[in-house]
């Protein structure tokens, strides 16, 4: 569903953009080259999905389907008497995966934790599925929209106890599942069953994202919020939890914002794309669009140099 974004080069509502090779000469050496795309492409299987689901079995679900799952209007986050987001505009497209990029220090945590009221604006106004974020309840916002941390912590107790404890957080979820939820979940996130009996706090470090991305699952969200979830991962763990996320998009159809300063990964995964810097949105728009024809003198300069 494509959703033109403040800055982008446009896209028909309702369709989505199809990925295209990248053209001669549009990228250079820091940015991400074609084996590396190809490979996180060929892992992932076709990137996308729709918003097939809208939190189907959802004890958090808010029913209907759109196109936007969230809209930013002059958004303003300030600390200490300094703008951190200044003036943001943008929307972000239902069903897609988003992914924010910039260099440190741009605010893209920031916006990413604005959208389950982790933080809260100071100015402006942000919707969700229509309506303004703060209408909502914060603990059925939270569960309809999940976050992973970059750094991911284990409750106490064995995987399964971190799944139970999500579950019951979530309004309708406890006791809800049936027989079974537990192992399907975690072969949700390509774990085997018989890790629910492990102590989570015993797992290696792609172990323990992907119990924080099924315990996220847990409470049925229909959005899911990522904080660089593959920045402490060896490459080649990395590759495949991207490929695990990318296909539950695929396949469940999720809302998802993730936040990398791989640009490699954006690209591979991502059906959109915004570039912030200095709490400003530079570009917006479709991921192939913003990667091979950027509008933008600075995007070019941050696809080319990665700063």
């Amino acid at each position: 569903m494509a959703v033109p974004l403040a800055g982008s080069r446009g896209g028909s509502p309702g369709r989505r953009v199809p990925t295209r090779r990248a053209s001669a000469g549009a990228i250079c050496h820091r940015s991400p080259g074609p084996e590396a795309v190809r490979r996180l492409r060929g892992l992932a299987g076709e990137k996308g999905g729709a918003a097939r689901r809208g939190g189907a079995e959802s004890g958090c679900a808010v029913g209907g389907m759109v196109e936007r799952a969230f809209e930013l209007s002059q958004v303003v986050v300030e600390r200490g008497g300094a703008p951190v987001l200044a003036g943001v505009s943008v929307a972000v497209p239902a069903g897609a995966i988003t992914a924010l990029v910039g260099p440190s220090g741009a605010g893209k945590t920031t916006l990413l934790r604005l959208l389950n009221r982790l933080d809260d604006p100071s100015g402006g106004e942000i919707r969700f599925r229509g309506r303004p974020i703060e209408e909502y309840p914060v603990r059925s916002l939270r569960c309809a929209v999940g976050f992973v941390f970059q750094a991911p912590v284990m409750f106490p107790g064995t995987v399964e106890d971190n799944l139970r404890t999500a579950a019951e957080l979530s309004p309708g979820r406890s006791g809800a599942r049936g027989a079974g939820w537990v192992g399907r979940l975690l072969e949700l996130v390509e774990l085997l069953p018989a890790y629910a009996d492990r102590r989570a706090g015993d797992l290696s470090g792609g172990e323990k994202q992907r119990v924080a991305l099924a315990r996220a699952l847990a409470t049925g969200p229909e959005v899911l919020l990522l904080d660089e979830p593959t920045s402490s991962l060896d490459p080649e763990v990395a590759e495949r939890l991207l490929a695990t996320v990318s296909r539950i998009n695929a396949e469940q159809g999720h809302t998802m914002v993730m936040v990398t300063h791989r640009l490699a990964e954006a690209r591979a995964v991502s059906s959109f794309t915004m570039l912030l810097e200095a709490g400003r949105v530079v570009e917006a728009g479709a991921t192939s669009e913003l990667f091979e024809r950027p509008r933008e003198a600075r995007t070019r300069q941050y696809l080319m140099t990665g700063r």
